[in-house]
């Protein structure tokens, strides 16, 4: 096997400023192990990080990044995971904390949409800005998103959690949504999003802003809409609840299309 080892150097004000932020360490390692069959593995890290500003009292903490993944060029799987700890900004009695922060990918990369699973989450948000009257506190966010297809049909959710909130002296808590789409035609799916990163491309190469890509997206839309709705797909919500001061909140929404005719869409 060989393996390669990278590190940022000082060569720059940009890599020497991280790096005073840092100790003096080099703000980024990573190794890269490849094997004979080409399986690739990969660490990433990024030491601790901690800025004071004399001027104005803020002190900006982070602990640092530690990732890990594989990569099989022969199947086109990866798999990484990441804990990126903590990041917290003070100044005098104001504070933002986002703690525990992690997360993990797998799946499929060689097309959108592949067989893939990505999760995020983050063990607690804390904010408090007296000035304002404002303070926040959210616990146990997770957001959890997949799909899968065989081919000729792709199913995929996005589901969001978060625990027990409490915003300006109230309680929230816990929520959850999930929307699952079902029965969209997977070619349809890959051509679209070979469109958008050709769109996105020729943006970032005419410096447009990204607020654009709406816009430049539609007509994209619009022509696979009828390709997309052929089969049949299913929208739904399948779980919403929220815990609110005034109770709690419940609901599901399912949205199924049969029976499309071709000229209606036209």
């Amino acid at each position: 096997a060989a393996i390669i080892d990278t590190r940022l150097k000082p060569d720059n004000f940009i890599t020497k400023t991280l790096t005073s932020f840092t100790n003096n360490q080099p703000p980024l390692k990573m190794r890269t192990i490849v094997h004979f069959d080409q399986r690739q593995e990969i660490t990433v890290s990024l030491p601790q990080f901690l800025h004071n500003d004399p001027s104005s009292n803020m002190q900006i903490k982070w602990t640092g990044f530690k990732g890990e993944g594989t990569y099989n060029p022969k199947y086109k799987e990866a798999a990484f995971a990441f804990d990126a700890g903590g990041v917290s900004v003070t100044e005098e009695d104001q504070w933002v904390v986002v703690d525990k922060i992690s997360g993990s990918f797998k799946g499929d990369i060689s097309a959108a949409p592949g067989n893939s699973k990505v999760v995020y989450s983050i063990g607690a948000i804390s904010v408090n800005q007296p000035d304002r009257g404002t303070s926040v506190s959210i616990k146990n966010i997770k957001a959890e998103g997949a799909s899968k297809n065989d081919k000729s049909l792709t199913n995929a959710y996005s589901d969001i959690q978060v625990g027990p909130a409490i915003v300006d002296g109230e309680n929230y808590g816990p929520g959850r949504i999930r929307f699952d789409l079902r029965r969209l035609d997977t070619k349809t799916l890959q051509s679209v999003q070979k469109e958008v990163n050709k769109v996105q491309a020729e943006m970032a190469e005419q410096g447009l802003p990204p607020e654009m890509l709406t816009f430049a997206l539609q007509p994209i839309i619009t022509k696979a809409l009828p390709e997309l709705l052929k089969k049949q797909p299913e929208i739904e919500i399948s779980k919403l609840s929220m815990v609110t001061p005034e109770g709690e909140i419940k609901g599901n929404l399912k949205i199924s299309i049969d029976n499309i005719n071709q000229a209606a869409l036209d």
